[in-house]
C-alpha cells in the first residue's frame, strides 16, 4: 500500500490526524507483524458483524454479540418495601427471607458499559504455524471487538502487555482511545521494544497513555491494573494464550470478575494441539533460523500435555466462577473464529471440559521467553 493510498484511508477516521503521526508505511512478513492499517481495515467486518444475520443460527450472531455488549440492559439501584401494583418478578427474596417484610429490586437504565481490551503479547504470544503469530491474530480479534464498542456507542479503552512494560488506555467514546489501543497492539518487528511515554507519540497519544514501567511484566499484572480501572458493570476482555497460568492468575481473574462481566479468549496454535512426529523442525523469528531436533518422545509431549492442562484448568476455573471462555486458532479468520466462539458461548459449549483426557503430572512452565516458530513439516 503506498503512503498516498493509507493517508486516503487515515482520513475517513475521526481525529485520526492526532492520534497517527505522518511517517511511511512499511511493511514486514505476513503474519509475523501487525500493522496498525490492518487494524483500522477491520471496522467494516465488525459492523458486519453486529448488523447482518447469519442463516442457520437459532439466534443470529449479530443479536448474541449485541446482547454480550448490553448486558442486561438494566443495572441494579436498589431494594425497597414492596408497594402494592410492583411486579412480584422484581422480588428480592434475600432481603425478604432477612427482613420478614416483602422487598423488591429497584433497577435503573444502563447509561454505559464501558469495554475494556487486555492484549496480551508476551514473547510466548510471538509463536506461530499456520497463518499468523498468536500475537497478530490477539490483535486482530481486539480491533474486532474494540470497533464493535465503537459501533455500539460504548466507551472502550484497554492494556497492551508486553515483556517490559504495559500500556494503558483509557476509555472514550468515538476512536480516539481505540486507535491509540491500535498503535500499542502493532508492532513491526515480534520483539519490537516500545518507546518510552512522549517519545514518538503525540500529545493526544501522551494524555491517553498511562505510565509505562521499563520492567518485566505478566498477565497476572496486566489483570490487576484492569481491575483497578474497571468499574462495575465493565465488560472485560483478556486475549491471551494464558501461558504460565498459575494461583495468582487466578486470583487476579477471581477479583476483576468481582461485579465485572469477564470473557477469556484462549489463543491457540494447531502445533500446540499435536504430538509432533521424530524429526528436525526448522525454527525462525522471522529473521535467524536454526533446526531443532525432536527425537525424545517426551520433549514432544510436553508441549501437547501443557497445552491442554492449561486450558482445561481455564474452562473449569469459568466454570466455577461463571466467566465466559472462547478459544481462537491461528489458522482461522479473525471473523469466523470470533463468529464460532461467539454463537459457542451463547449455547453453552464454550467452558465445556474438553473431551481429550490428559494425564500428566507436567506443571505449568514458568514464563520464558519463547521459540517463535514457523513449521515445516
Amino acid at each position: 500500500m503506498t503512503l498516498a493510498l493509507f493517508k486516503g484511508l487515515l482520513t475517513r477516521l475521526r481525529r485520526v490526524a492526532s492520534i497517527v503521526p505522518d511517517q511511511p508505511v512499511t511493511r514486514g512478513i505476513e503474519g509475523v507483524t501487525c500493522h496498525f492499517s490492518d487494524l483500522v481495515r477491520l471496522h467494516q467486518p465488525a459492523s458486519e458483524l453486529l448488523f447482518k444475520r447469519f442463516p442457520r443460527s437459532a439466534a443470529s450472531i449479530s443479536g448474541e454479540i449485541r446482547s454480550l455488549f448490553r448486558g442486561q440492559g438494566m443495572e441494579f439501584c436498589e431494594s425497597r418495601v414492596y408497594q402494592q401494583g410492583d411486579d412480584v418478578r422484581t422480588m428480592d427474596w434475600r432481603v425478604t427471607a432477612r427482613t420478614t417484610v416483602p422487598h423488591v429490586k429497584v433497577f435503573q437504565d444502563e447509561k454505559e458499559r464501558p469495554v475494556f481490551l487486555l492484549v496480551d503479547q508476551s514473547p510466548s504470544m510471538h509463536f506461530g504455524s499456520r497463518r499468523q503469530f498468536k500475537s497478530v491474530q490477539a490483535s486482530k480479534v481486539a480491533a474486532l471487538l474494540g470497533w464493535a464498542g465503537v459501533e455500539l456507542g460504548d466507551k472502550v479503552g484497554g492494556g497492551v502487555i508486553r515483556p517490559d512494560r504495559i500500556f494503558e488506555i483509557k476509555p472514550l467514546l468515538g476512536d480516539k482511545s481505540i486507535l491509540t489501543l491500535f498503535k500499542n497492539m502493532a508492532f513491526e518487528t515480534p520483539f519490537r521494544r516500545a518507546p518510552e511515554p512522549g517519545q514518538g507519540t503525540t500529545n493526544a497519544e501522551s494524555e491517553l497513555l498511562s505510565n509505562a514501567v521499563p520492567v518485566d511484566r505478566t498477565l497476572e499484572e496486566g489483570i490487576r491494573r484492569v481491575s483497578q480501572r474497571a468499574r462495575r458493570g465493565s465488560l472485560v476482555f483478556v486475549i491471551s494464550d494464558f501461558y504460565g497460568f498459575d494461583e495468582s492468575t487466578e486470583r487476579a481473574l477471581f477479583e476483576l470478575h468481582k461485579g465485572r462481566d469477564v470473557v477469556l479468549i484462549l489463543v491457540s496454535d494447531p502445533i500446540e494441539k499435536q504430538i509432533l512426529p521424530a524429526g528436525q523442525y526448522q525454527v525462525s523469528n522471522g529473521i535467524d533460523a536454526l533446526a531443532l531436533n525432536y527425537a525424545d518422545e517426551n520433549t514432544r509431549r510436553k508441549p501437547y500435555l501443557e497445552f491442554f492442562t492449561r486450558k482445561q484448568t481455564l474452562q473449569t476455573f469459568c466454570q466455577q466462577y461463571r466467566l465466559r471462555f472462547m478459544e481462537v486458532s491461528t489458522e482461522q479468520n479473525e471473523l469466523d473464529a470470533l463468529q464460532v466462539g461467539i454463537l459457542a458461548m451463547a449455547t453453552g459449549n464454550s467452558a465445556s471440559k474438553t473431551n481429550t483426557k490428559v494425564k500428566t503430572n507436567t506443571k505449568t512452565r514458568a514464563h520464558k521467553s519463547p521459540v517463535i516458530r514457523k513449521a515445516n513439516g
